[in-house]
């Protein structure tokens, strides 16, 4: 395993920092390639943070939309920064899309890139917040995927830090484009199923008490990069906590990050579906 130092900005620097106002740093324009301005319909330069299953997903999505580049992708996975990597250059041959996508281990890196336009983080909920807050502050807007923060207070610490910089920040909730969701929404506030008393939203499991055993970490892994924020040495290492792939031949992960599903690195189902699930229930009764 490669020794990174982590982020030197940790969770409680992080949150401290956040209350003071996040002031202090330059704010870089937007919608520039090169130092030259162009409309953004012309051109949106991405870069991706996490490079799982579904940053996958999402940039299929993304690859379908005329003048999107990806210029760079970030992974404290060697393996997953390289399939990454050739699905953009496979995009990019087939579709005559320029430039290339760089692969970086420490994510600011990537976001020193003047280049970029805005950033997806799909990474592990605990980054979500330093990932997004720093996104912000170098210039870039940010598509962040659901649940939006780790904790209550990193949540309203993103929407300060957003209404701050005044950045785009949207949270990946795709039932709110659904059209099953959208009709469903409509019924309620036309009050076409009636008065509304109460609204049950079923989502599941809340998260449980870590109990893997520690594994041998594969030397492809930064797992002190992959813990991040999370400083707790209590944590171990165990593939379940970050699935691993293989590219030749290609082989992808068979489940999804099971850190989701522990209460020290993550939040359960309360949070996983509770993100979709109380959010459409707001929707329907005017509370979002």
């Amino acid at each position: 395993m490669k020794e990174t130092k982590t982020n030197s900005l940790n969770r409680r620097k992080f949150l401290g920092l956040s209350a003071l106002g996040l002031t202090g740093l330059t704010i870089l324009p937007s919608w520039t390639i090169n130092g030259t301005r162009i409309a953004p319909s012309d051109r949106v330069v991405l870069g991706f943070l996490g490079l799982g299953q579904q940053a996958l997903s999402d940039f299929a999505g993304f690859a379908t939309v005329p003048g999107v580049q990806v210029a760079g992708c970030c992974d404290v996975d060697s393996m997953k920064q390289l399939r990454f990597k050739k699905r953009v250059e496979a995009w990019q041959e087939k579709s005559g899309v320029p430039g290339r996508c760089d692969m970086y281990e420490q994510y600011e890196q990537l976001l020193e890139r003047k280049d970029i336009d805005a950033i997806e983080v799909a990474s592990p909920d605990h980054w979500h917040a330093l990932m997004t807050i720093h996104a912000i502050q170098s210039g870039k807007d940010v598509y962040v995927q659901k649940p939006l923060a780790f904790t209550i207070k990193e949540g309203l610490c993103m929407v300060k830090a957003t209404r701050n910089y005044g950045k785009v920040v949207q949270v990946g909730s795709q039932q709110r484009s659904s059209k099953e969701f959208i009709k469903a929404i409509e019924l309620v506030q036309s009050g076409a199923i009636g008065h509304i008393e109460k609204i049950y939203a079923k989502v599941g499991d809340p998260p449980k008490p870590l109990d893997l055993p520690e594994m041998p970490v594969p030397a492809n892994l930064n797992w002190n990069l992959w813990m991040g924020p999370l400083n707790d040495a209590n944590i171990h290492y165990h593939p379940d906590l970050c699935p691993p792939i293989s590219i030749d031949p290609e082989e992808r992960e068979k489940l999804w990050g099971a850190w989701r599903w522990y209460r020290e690195t993550g939040n359960g189902f309360t949070a996983d579906w509770g993100a979709h699930m109380f959010d459409i229930a707001q929707a329907a009764i005017g509370m979002d």
